[in-house]
């Protein structure tokens, strides 16, 4: 079995230092996890288990955590070359994403995009990488926001015009029949998000980019995704870093 990525992150729970152990494993290898994957997924959402497992075939790699002997986490990865125009990107997909609520706000997935996301910057510094996903919630938009610089959409600038063409490409490549190309989102059959930490509340509404993503994606309370997309740039690298380090002090 082989590790794309192997690393070690110390995060404080209940007031213990712990150390997690983070594996990036092609879904090959990760398949032979599938069922205990699956027992921490069902616990968060609504999806049945043959959609979920049919998922692996659609995924390049999952980076799984675990705590000693447990799983605690895991997020798929998928990394494809996308032509727009005459521009060939890289695009790095993130989905799947779950983390047992002890472990949560430890930036666990954070700190293995950015290891990821610097492996390949180095090897391709002349090809333009983003980072997407489809936000389910305002919780990974919400991570966008306060990971990265330059993020899309976003209340703070004006979308360019090659993101979105971008976005316009993610969304007709992989969603065709329920990508909605006027305002970027992804419809849903069902809300699959069962975990009630992801409902906003009144005082959510106070953060500027909770807000914006609830005006975005009024019907995020029906299952709609809004696709949101940042450049693994110099300077959202710069910015991943800062925000990892100074979350850090803070603990």
């Amino acid at each position: 079995m082989d590790n794309l990525l192997e690393t070690t992150i110390n995060v404080q729970v209940d007031k213990r230092e712990t150390k997690i152990h983070s594996f990036v494993l092609s879904n090959s290898d990760a398949v032979a996890f599938r069922f205990e994957m699956w027992e921490l997924y069902r616990k968060y959402y609504n999806t049945e288990r043959r959609s979920f497992f049919d998922r692996f075939q659609q995924n390049d790699c999952y980076a799984i955590y675990w705590s000693g002997k447990t799983m605690i986490g895991f997020t798929a990865i998928r990394m494809r070359p996308m032509k727009v125009g005459k521009r060939t990107y890289l695009s790095f997909y993130l989905g799947q994403s779950v983390i047992t609520k002890a472990y949560r706000g430890q930036s666990l997935i954070s700190q293995t995009c950015a290891r990821l996301f610097l492996k390949h910057y180095l090897r391709h510094p002349f090809v333009p990488i983003y980072v997407w996903c489809d936000a389910l919630t305002y919780k990974p938009y919400l991570l966008f926001a306060n990971a990265f610089q330059n993020y899309y959409p976003s209340p703070k600038m004006k979308m360019p015009k090659a993101v979105e063409q971008l976005i316009q490409k993610i969304g007709n490549d992989y969603y065709p029949e329920s990508f909605d190309e006027a305002n970027g989102t992804v419809r849903k059959e069902i809300s699959v998000v069962d975990d009630p930490t992801a409902l906003v509340t009144e005082a959510d509404l106070q953060h500027p980019a909770i807000r914006f993503f609830i005006d975005k994606n009024p019907r995020h309370d029906s299952g709609h995704g809004l696709l949101t997309i940042a450049p693994v740039s110099f300077k959202n690298m710069f910015s991943l870093l800062k925000h990892l380090w100074l979350k850090k002090l803070r603990k």
